[in-house]
Parts: C-alpha cells; sequence; structure tokens
C-alpha cells in the first residue's frame, strides 16, 4: 500500500453520461475465451484542479532523532486488500530455476535509502517525514535526467549517478501539511504511492501520488476499516520543460466520491463514503494521461467481507496537451470511468476489478492515438489463476473536446499459472512470505525477536509496457515446491499482442514464462522494452542464499529471456525493518513490508534503466535499513 495528504481545493463536476462494454475474441484459437458483456461502466466527468506551481527546495539536514518509542513511525500496511485466504488449489507452480550470475554488463548507482526519506525537508518540513516502508519505486529517465521517488521523497541524478538535487519531501515540494509535527504529535497530509514518467513526445515530466487531507487516513471505519479522516485526492505534477530541476504545475484530481465537490457518490448499503483512491497507476499514450487506482471505504455490516471494502479500479483520463497548458483560470477536464462497476466473469468472486494497469511507451512513435491499453491480472480468486485480461479504452482524442466521449472493452486471455494464496501458513498483509538469509538484525536485537520474512504480496500489475506492438507485463505468485513445503515467490511474466479491428479489441498471447532462482525467490517485477522490443526485467531476489538483492535480466523481442539472471545491487545484509516487529510496528504483522514495486523504463537510445529495492551498505536509521539501486543496460548487448 499505501500513504496520503494535502492542502487543497475542490474538484467542479461537468456532467454524467455512461458507457458500454464490448465482447471481444483473442486472435489464436487456442487462447479464445468469450468475455462478459456489460450494460455500462458509470462515466463522470470532472475537473482537476489547478492548486499552484512548485520546484525543488532542497533537502533537510542535522539530527536524526527518532527513539524506539518515536510514535511516528507508519507503516505502509496495506490497509484493505483481503485477509490471507487458504487455497484448496495445490497446482501452485513450482518452474525451474534459472542460472544466476553476479557480475554483468550494467552501470548503476545508489539511488534513495530510508534515511534519504526519513531526513528529506527544509525550513518547516525538516525532521517531520515519517519512517516509511516499503519505499514504493518511481523511477523515469529522459533528456539526460534520472528522477528517482519513494514513498515520500524524491531526488534527480545525472546519469552517471550524481546527485543535481537533495532529496525532496513530497508534501514540500507540494505545498502541504508537513507529514507529522514532532512537536505537537499532529499529523498532516498523507501522501503515499508515488509514480512517475518522462513523455519523449511532449518532453515533460508527470509525477503522481496518493493524497489525503489532513489528518491523513484513519482507522476509524467500521470493521477497521481505513477512510479518509476528511478529503483524498490524486495528486498530479506537470514539468513545465524538459529539466525537472524546473518548475513544474500542481493538480489534484478528487477521489473522494461521495458525491461532493463534483465526485460521483458510490456509497451503496454495504460500502460507503469518503472513499480513497489506493495505488495510483500511471500511463499515457500520444493524447492522454491515464491514471488507476482501487477505490476502498468503510465496510457497513451488511458486507459479506468487511475486510475488504473495495468498490475497485477507478480510471482517470485527461488529455495530455490540456494539462500541459491548463492554467489556474484554465483546469483540464478528467474522465473518470468507475471500471470497478463492470460485471465479473462467472464463477469469480469477493472483490471488483482492481489494478487495470494502463501502458507507457518508450518513445512517441510507439504510443497509440484513440486508444489506450491496460492489462491487469486476477486479484480475487482463492485458487490459482490461469488468465490474464487485456483492456482498451477508446475515444482518447475526444479528451480536448467540449463532450469526452469514451468507451472501455476487455478481452480474457489464457496464461500460465499464478498463484497469491498456499495451503501453508503466511502471516501478515497479502499471501506470498519470502524466508531471508540470516544475518545481523540489530532492531530485532533491540526489540527482542527474530528476523522476519519479507511481503512479496500478491498478485496486481504494477507497470505495463506498450512497445514493439507489444503490452509487457508481470506479477509475483506464490512458487512451492511440494504441498506444504516451504512457500517462496517468482515471477511470471506476460508478452501480448492487442489490437483493435472495427473497435472491436483482439488479444493473442506471444509469449509468457517465469523467473525464479532455484531455493530462493524473485519478486516484484518491473519489464523495460525498447523501440525494437527488446529490454530487461528488474525485481529483487531474496532467500536463504542471497541477501535482498537487485537484479535483472533480459528480454527479447520474442519475450525469450536471455541469459542468466543478473545481481545488479548485491544486498549486504538481511531486511532488518520495522514492520517485521511487532514490538516496533504496532502491528501483529510479521513480515516485512518490501516493493511494492520496482520501476524499469527505456531511453530514446534503446538503453534500459531499472530500479529495485536491496540492502546497501550505508548509514542506516534505527527503524530501517533499506536502499535502492539504479542501474542501467544497453538492451542489444549479448
Amino acid at each position: 500500500m499505501r500513504k496520503n495528504g494535502s492542502l487543497l481545493r475542490a474538484v467542479a463536476r461537468w456532467g454524467v453520461a455512461a458507457i458500454s462494454v464490448g465482447t471481444a475474441v483473442t486472435m489464436s484459437a487456442a487462447q479464445t475465451v468469450t468475455t462478459y458483456a456489460a450494460s455500462g461502466a458509470p462515466q463522470t466527468v470532472q475537473t482537476a484542479a489547478f492548486v499552484g506551481t512548485s520546484s525543488l527546495a532542497g533537502a533537510g539536514i542535522g539530527n536524526f532523532g527518532d527513539n524506539i518509542h518515536d510514535g511516528t513511525v507508519r507503516g505502509s500496511a496495506d490497509s484493505a486488500t483481503v485477509p490471507a485466504k487458504g487455497s484448496t488449489d495445490v497446482t501452485t507452480p513450482n518452474p525451474s530455476g534459472l542460472k544466476v550470475a553476479t557480475t554483468g554488463n550494467f552501470k548503476g548507482f545508489d539511488g534513495l535509502n530510508h534515511a534519504d526519506q526519513r531526513l528529506a525537508g527544509t525550513g518547516i518540513y525538516a525532521n517531520t517525514q515519517f519512517s516509511l516502508e516499503p519505499p514504493d519505486q518511481g523511477l523515469c529517465v529522459g533528456n539526460g535526467f534520472v528522477l528517482e521517488s519513494v514513498n515520500t521523497a524524491f531526488e534527480v541524478f545525472n546519469k552517471s549517478g550524481t546527485s543535481l538535487t537533495a532529496p525532496e519531501a513530497f508534501n514540500q515540494f507540494f505545498g502541504l501539511v508537513p507529514e507529522f509535527d514532532r512537536t505537537t504529535g499532529v499529523p498532516g497530509d498523507f501522501l503515499s504511492d508515488p509514480k512517475c514518467n518522462y513523455d519523449a513526445a511532449t518532453r515533460r515530466w508527470f509525477m503522481t501520488v496518493l493524497q489525503a487531507d489532513p489528518p491523513g487516513l484513519c482507522a476509524s471505519g467500521p470493521f477497521f476499516s481505513t477512510v479518509p479522516c476528511s478529503r483524498a485526492h490524486t495528486l498530479v505534477a506537470v514539468s513545465k520543460t524538459a529539466d525537472p530541476r524546473g518548475s513544474w504545475n500542481l493538480f489534484s484530481i478528487d477521489a473522494t466520491d461521495d458525491g461532493l465537490n463534483g465526485t460521483p457518490n458510490h456509497t451503496t448499503s454495504t460500502i460507503v463514503c469518503p472513499c480513497f483512491g489506493d495505488q495510483p497507476l500511471l500511463g499515457m499514450n500520444a493524447d492522454a494521461l491515464f491514471i488507476s487506482t482501487n477505490e476502498y471505504g468503510a465496510a457497513t455490516a451488511t458486507n459479506t467481507n468487511p475486510g475488504n471494502p473495495e468498490f475497485g479500479a477507478q480510471i482517470y483520463a485527461v488529455s495530455k496537451r490540456g494539462i500541459e497548458e491548463a492554467t489556474s483560470g484554465s483546469p483540464p477536464k478528467v474522465v473518470h470511468i468507475d471500471a470497478g462497476a463492470l460485471a465479473m466473469p462467472s464463477g469469480d468472486c469477493c472483490v471488483p476489478w482492481d489494478s487495470i494497469q494502463p501502458a507507457a511507451s518508450p518513445t512517441a512513435g510507439q504510443q497509440t492515438s484513440g486508444f489506450e491499453y491496460f492489462l491487469s491480472s486476477f486479484t480475487n480468486n482463492t485458487t490459482t489463476n490461469h488468465a490474464i485480461n487485456t483492456w482498451v479504452v477508446t475515444g482518447t482524442r475526444s479528451l480536448r473536446s467540449s463532450h469526452p466521449d469514451l468507451d472501455i472493452q476487455r478481452v480474457q486471455l489464457r496464461s500460465e499459472a499464478y498463484v497469491d494464496d498456499l495451503p501453508v501458513s503466511s502471516p501478515g498483509f497479502g499471501g506470498i512470505a519470502d524466508d531471508q538469509k540470516t544475518g545481523p538484525n540489530p532492531l530485532g536485537q533491540l526489540v527482542g525477536e527474530p528476523l522476519g520474512q519479507i511481503n512479496a504480496n500478491d498478485v496486481r500489475m504494477n507497470q505495463v509496457v506498450y512497445a514493439d506492438g507489444k503490452l509487457w507485463s508481470g506479477v509475483n505468485t506464490a512458487l512451492q515446491s511440494t504441498t506444504g513445503g516451504p512457500a517462496r515467490s517468482g515471477i511470471a511474466y506476460f508478452v501480448v499482442e492487442p489490437s483493435l479491428n472495427d473497435g472491436e479489441l483482439r488479444a493473442e498471447m506471444v509469449n509468457q514464462g517465469y523467473v525464479t532462482v532455484a531455493g530462493d525467490s524473485t519478486l516484484f517485477p518491473s519489464i523495460g522494452v525498447n523501440a525494437e522490443g527488446n529490454g530487461a526485467i528488474a525485481f529483487s531476489v531474496v532467500g536463504p542464499d542471497y541477501f535482498p538483492s537487485a537484479a535483472y535480466v533480459k528480454i527479447n523481442s520474442d519475450g525469450e529471456l536471455r541469459g542468466p539472471i543478473v545481481i545488479s545491487g548485491a544486498g549486504t545484509g538481511p531486511d532488518d525493518g520495522f514492520t517485521q516487529y511487532p514490538a516496533a510496528s504496532g502491528s501483529p504483522g510479521t513480515v516485512g513490508r518490501w516493493g511494492d514495486y520496482s520501476a524499469a523504463v527505456a531511453t530514446s537510445d534503446g538503453s534500459i534503466w531499472m530500479a529495485a529495492e536491496y540492502i546497501p551498505n550505508r548509514p542506516r536509521t534505527l527503524f530501517a535499513n533499506w536502499g535502492t539501486f539504479v542501474y542501467h543496460i544497453n538492451a542489444g548487448d549479448e
């Protein structure tokens, strides 16, 4: 998950319409799965409120004052996910492991770590950051710059790894109330889940982040539902130039969805708003910027699954040119599609569609116009999954018109197996927990607890690339060599070729496979692919043989893996963060938060840039020792 906050303004409502969902089949008879036909998904036209401008201000210096009873530690726990479920399906995948190399033809440097995140902020923002796990990687690269964001700070580097700015607190950048006032004990705006994209077509930088007004998110809903204490938004920052160190325009999209401030009213008899849009996912085509969130509210007594009060995926589309050229007097329109309201296929249950990930492309020539592709996995099944979904939103050129007209379709593809629940105990949030290599854990020793596991979360898609005419993505999956044996995680990846024929979506599974290490775990994949279709999968490796490390494996235009897994950032010790120790986190969960995602992007010269979480040999804080490694390869090298 997630975090949020802000001093924001209202979003006006423009009107309401309905969109239809068509039926489609895949191109290959062997892959054909009939999709559903729905009566339509609700569609609302809002605006993205212009809330000001900003530029990077620098970072904090001075003393680090945490102590074990600080009360300022905030875990990024999955506050609104389905509790771990037992599975009766014992066909958990167990593919063979790939070879592993500890050297390779890559270059890299240390990115942000927990100390950078915790100490970011100057002036009134100094010493106001929470201690946060996981980092939630955001990486974008272009015009000679590397911008890396984490929960909840970002920094700009050049391509050699030289820092061009100090770590910048997101609350400071957006001009919000500081995360936490350690003098008064009052929390401010709550931010989480940053994403970033450099648009090669317009030479602009885009950043998004989840936000909730002070005092942020509150565990005050029925059944301990986590809901906004006030209003919630998705914040969007758009650079004014190709240099991310310059000025940015700032916008907010109201995601409260309680019928106020131009939002639709999503309250039902089982779930009520105020709501918030968890984990904003970012993509774009030639016409528009797309943000997809997972909406959560508060469960009522009539909810049959009170542990998961989810309304599902909300897709927001805004004209790219419109938001780049917007001013305080001309806020851009935003089309809001309630995809979570669409019916699930027969036999699926429990939660609506979620984590519908929009695609991004490496070059302007690869971007689609008039339509945008998405991929999603099945996150709601209690047994092994054997299908993924391709989506398309059409009509995207209309987003600059006075009456935007969008449509959405889905096609289902058979796939290799992936699963996020096992018939073994996996404590904490999510269904996959990975063992660690034994090593020094000073925080654990301080609180009197043994080294814990790392959480591989679940099977949500967190990045999709449209390149070389194909969609590329991957998910975590539980692995198990024997029924009832030790659990570990691996990566299932998918290469899909979509098409639109006479306005009807079709898709074919071109290739798929697994990225695993024998006896160890791989987790949180992102695939970067250049215009020629060559790329790499970035991820972390953890297990009995490896301290948490950053890694990659190359992939070619046919979707075939090339060469061994390369450990690019070798971990120097185990994860020793507060979220794996109940005495430090205040939570009964015993799985250390990790990820929640890596990042991989291609640049105009065809190189692949990646970033993943690992444990570096750098000064740590009391509460966490995580770091990130930023690395890149020439995808054409053998």
